[in-house]
C-alpha cells in the first residue's frame, strides 16, 4: 500500500486549528511582551525596585498573571477559559492589536472564522503599519478553506512587505498547493535569499522537489531545515517521506518518531507511520499508529482504509469490513471502500451486504463486468433468487458480446441456470487475460455452489488457486471458499 503525501489529503480541521493556535499564540504572546516592554520606561523596567503598592506595577503584574492563565487554560484545552480571561484584558486595553491577534487565535482553534476574521480586521485597524494581522488573516482564511482569500491577503502582505520570508513562504505554500511547483520554488528561493537559514523556506523547496520525485535533493533541503530548526516536526515528517522514497526505512522510521514526539497529536504523523511500517510488514506495530490516528481524527477516513487493509491481510474480515462501512460513511465518495466492503462481507457470509457494495462499485466503474457478476452471485448466495435474476437480466444488454464474449456468456448461464456450460468452458480456454481467466472461473465456481455442486465447484476453485493471481480479489475470496469447503465433506 503506496504512502499518501499529506498535502493531498483532505484538512484535518481540528489538527491545523491546533498547529495554527499553537504558532499564532506563540508570536502574539512574544509581541505583547515586546510591546509592553518597548512602552516601559527605564524606572518601570526594573521592576524590583518598585513598591507592590504602585499602580503601574500592579497593573502589569495582573496582566502577566492573565497571559500566564490563558497559556495554561490553552494547554489544557479550554479554549473558552482563555477566551474569558482575554476578554478582560481587551476591556482595560482596548488599543492593543496583540491582543486581538490572540483572540483571532483561539476563534480559529474554535472553527470560529468569522469571529477571526473581525478580530484580525480590528488589529489592522489597531496596528496599519503592522504585517501581523494581515498574514493573521491569511491564515485564517486557509483554516476556513477560502483559498480565494488567503491569496488575496497574502499578496496584500506582499506589497506592505515584498521581502518578508514568512509571507513569501505563505505565498510560495499557496501557489504549491494550486500545483504551481513553478510559481511555489520562486517564493521559496527568494525567501531564502532573505533567509537563507529559513526551515519553512527549507521545507517548501523540498516539497518542490519531493513532488518532481527528486528525492535525493529534497533530503538536502530537509536535512538542512532540522538542523536549522530541530523542533520542527514539519521537516521530520518530510524527511521520512523522502527516505521512505529513498528505501531508507529505519531511517524514515526514525524522522517520524521525532515528529511524534515533537507533535503527538497531529493525527497525520501516526498515519504516516503506520503506511511505512506497512512496508516493512510489521503489522501490529502499524495497527497501533492507525488506530492512535482514528483516536486523534475520528472523522477522517484514510486511517480506516488503512487499518482494514491490515485485517484483510490477517484474515480479520469482521473487523476489516467495520473499518470499511466507517471509511465510507465519512467518505461515500471513496469507492474502493465499496469494493473492499463487496469482498469482505462475502467472505464472512453477509451475502446481501456484499452485493450492495459490488453494486456500488460497477455504479462507478460500468466496465467493470466482474463487479457487476458479483453482484449477482452475492445476491444469489443471499437467497435473493427473483433479484438475481433481474440483476442478470438487466446486465446482459450492456455487456457487448463482440468485445466480451466470455462476460457475456457468464452472465448468460447465471440467468439461465441451465447448467449448460460447455460454451462459456470452451470459450474460456481461449481467454488470454489471465486475471478475467481468474475471476471467471472464480464465478463459475460459485455458480456450481448455488447449484449445488460442490464437487465441481471445488475443481474451479482450485484452479484459481493454482494460477496464483496474486492481488486480485478473486484469488482472496477463492482461498476463503476452499477453506470453508474443506471443513465439511463434499458432494
Amino acid at each position: 500500500m503506496a504512502r499518501m503525501n499529506h498535502h493531498e489529503r483532505p484538512s484535518l480541521k481540528t489538527c491545523l486549528a491546533a498547529i495554527a493556535l499553537a504558532t499564532l499564540l506563540t508570536t502574539a504572546l512574544g509581541a505583547c511582551a515586546t510591546s509592553a516592554k518597548a512602552a516601559q520606561p527605564a524606572a518601570v523596567r526594573a521592576a524590583a525596585t518598585i513598591p507592590a503598592r504602585d499602580p503601574a506595577a500592579l497593573d502589569r503584574e495582573r496582566e502577566r498573571a492573565a497571559l500566564e492563565a490563558i497559556s495554561a487554560k490553552l494547554k489544557a484545552g479550554d479554549t473558552k477559559g482563555a477566551r474569558d480571561i482575554l476578554a478582560g484584558l481587551i476591556e482595560k486595553n482596548p488599543g492593543k492589536a496583540e491582543y486581538r491577534i490572540m483572540l483571532a487565535s483561539i476563534l480559529v482553534s474554535e472553527s470560529d472564522f468569522d469571529g477571526a476574521r473581525a478580530a484580525a480586521r480590528e488589529a489592522a485597524r489597531l496596528d496599519p503599519a503592522g504585517t501581523g494581522p494581515t498574514y493573521l488573516l491569511a491564515e485564517i482564511e486557509h483554516f476556513a478553506g477560502n483559498m480565494a482569500g488567503r491569496k488575496k491577503a497574502l499578496e496584500e502582505l506582499l506589497a506592505m512587505a515584498p521581502t518578508d520570508p514568512r509571507a513569501l513562504v505563505a505565498y510560495g505554500d499557496a501557489l504549491f498547493e494550486e500545483k504551481n511547483d513553478a510559481g511555489a520554488s520562486m517564493h521559496y528561493t527568494k525567501a531564502l535569499e532573505t533567509a537563507p537559514t529559513h526551515p519553512a523556506a527549507l521545507v517548501g523547496m523540498a516539497r518542490v522537489l519531493y513532488r518532481a520525485a527528486k528525492y535525493e535533493k529534497a533530503d538536502k533541503f530537509l536535512t538542512k531545515a532540522i538542523e536549522s530548526d530541530p523542533r520542527s516536526a514539519t521537516a521530520w515528517s518530510e524527511r521520512s517521506r523522502t527516505r521512505y522514497h529513498l528505501g531508507l526505512y529505519k531511517e524514515a522510521e526514525r524522522d517520524i518518531d521525532e515528529a511524534i514526539a515533537l507533535e503527538p497529536g497531529v493525527p497525520w504523523h501516526h498515519l504516516d507511520r503506520g503506511t511505512l511500517l506497512l512496508e516493512t510488514r510489521e503489522f501490529d506495530k502499524a495497527l497501533d499508529s492507525f488506530s492512535r490516528a482514528i483516536e486523534l481524527e475520528p472523522g477522517y477516513f484514510l486511517p480506516y482504509i488503512y487499518r482494514a487493509g491490515i485485517y484483510e491481510e490477517l484474515n480479520r474480515d469482521a473487523e476489516a469490513l467495520a473499518d470499511h462501512e466507517k471509511a465510507v460513511t465519512l467518505n461515500p465518495e471513496y469507492w474502493y471502500s465499496w469494493e473492499s466492503i463487496g469482498i469482505a462481507a462475502f467472505r464472512t457470509g453477509d451475502f446481501a451486504r456484499s452485493r450492495t457494495g459490488f453494486e456500488k462499485v460497477f455504479e462507478r466503474e460500468p466496465e467493470r463486468f466482474d463487479y457487476a457478476v458479483m453482484a449477482v452471485i452475492a445476491a444469489y448466495r443471499s437467497g435473493a433468487d427473483a433479484a438475481a435474476r433481474a440483476l442478470a437480466a438487466d446486465l446482459l444488454p450492456r455487456i457487448d458480446r463482440e468485445k466480451h464474449p466470455t462476460w457475456w456468456l457468464l452472465v448468460r448461464l447465471l440467468y439461465d441456470r441451465n447448467d449448460q456450460s460447455s460454451e462459456l468452458e470452451l470459450r474460456l480456454n481461449a481467454e488470454r487475460k489471465l486475471d478475467t481467466k481468474s475471476e471467471v472461473l472464480f464465478c463459475l465456481a460459485e455458480y456450481w455452489l448455488i447449484r449445488g455442486k460442490d464437487e465441481i465447484a471445488w475443481a474451479y476453485l482450485s484452479l484459481v488457486r493454482d494460477m496464483r493471481r496474486e492481488g486480485t480479489f478473486t484469488m482472496r475470496l477463492a482461498a476463503g471458499e476452499l477453506e470453508r469447503l474443506g471443513t465439511r465433506s463434499v458432494n
